[in-house]
């Protein structure tokens, strides 16, 4: 009988992964490591509860991504589909650094990114998808936008309850907010390295707010202040939210809710996921 290393009762990434790679590609890695290897790195509780939610996740990831597939509309596209459930290895990393949270931010094991040719098309383009999803089961549980000035992150995200239950995140964006967002991905990177300069960090995020800043205002997207009979909350990415003009100062309730916001805020990778 092999040792009790506290790793017996959950599957191998390998294991998993040749489950979720059939149909479509799943890139975790080659080799993808193996759950002593990731428990060397991240911790044996981070690395267990990361492959306990990988098997949850992967008794939905069929019918999820299908639904998905087939609610799209047929100009738009998905974009790094392959990255569609996070590896092993990135979401103990999480766990391990949010594990002092009392709710960590888990919400994107399954998670995909919807295209569109261009950001005119991108408010239609999301009403359309959600709509489509909808019909198929699925429950809008929270959304937001955040094409607001200074957000150095541009985009709209939606995160559904699944008909079976399954929790997923859904990020739309256009061509132009693609390009963007990978033009400015190694500049996040830069901001957020405490080995590089003061000067250097603030130049990277001035930098990629400057490009976020070029890009076009999605028509109809004032107007898109529900999705699913749940509020499209506003973000800003890399500063804090201000208030709407004309909007009564907060509670200290609120005020609570906003600190939170933010910090989690501070958690958010250059494209909207948290780490």
């Amino acid at each position: 009988m092999p040792p009790d290393d506290g790793l017996q009762g959950v599957p191998e990434p390998e294991e998993l992964h040749a489950r979720l790679n059939t149909g479509h590609a799943l890139n975790w890695g080659d080799p993808v490591p193996s759950k002593q290897e990731i428990a060397t790195e991240f911790g044996k509780e981070p690395t267990v509860k990361s492959l306990e939610l990988l098997r949850q996740a992967a008794d939905h990831h069929d019918e999820v991504t299908r639904a998905l597939l087939e609610s799209i509309g047929p100009g738009d596209m998905t974009h790094e589909l392959e990255h569609r459930v996070k590896s092993p290895a990135s979401l103990a990393r999480k766990i391990a650094k949010y594990q002092h949270l009392p709710k960590p931010p888990l919400d994107d094991v399954l998670r995909f990114t919807v295209v569109t040719s261009t950001p005119n098309a991108l408010v239609d383009s999301v009403r359309d998808t959600v709509n489509q999803l909808e019909q198929r089961g699925w429950k809008v549980r929270a959304a937001h936008q955040s094409y607001v000035d200074g957000s150095r992150y541009k985009g709209i995200h939606a995160h559904f309850e699944a008909r079976d239950g399954a929790t997923v995140e859904v990020q739309f964006h256009s061509l132009e907010s693609i390009d963007v967002k990978m033009q400015t991905t190694e500049l996040y990177h830069v901001g957020r390295d405490q080995r590089r300069s003061k000067a250097e960090r603030r130049a990277a995020g001035a930098e990629a707010t400057r490009l976020s800043a070029g890009m076009t205002q999605p028509a109809g997207l004032d107007e898109m202040t529900e999705l699913g009979g749940v509020p499209v909350d506003v973000r800003r990415y890399g500063s804090r939210v201000r208030r709407t003009e004309g909007q009564a100062p907060a509670t200290e309730s609120e005020e609570a809710g906003r600190a939170r916001d933010f910090t989690r805020q501070r958690m958010i990778d250059n494209d909207g996921r948290t780490r």
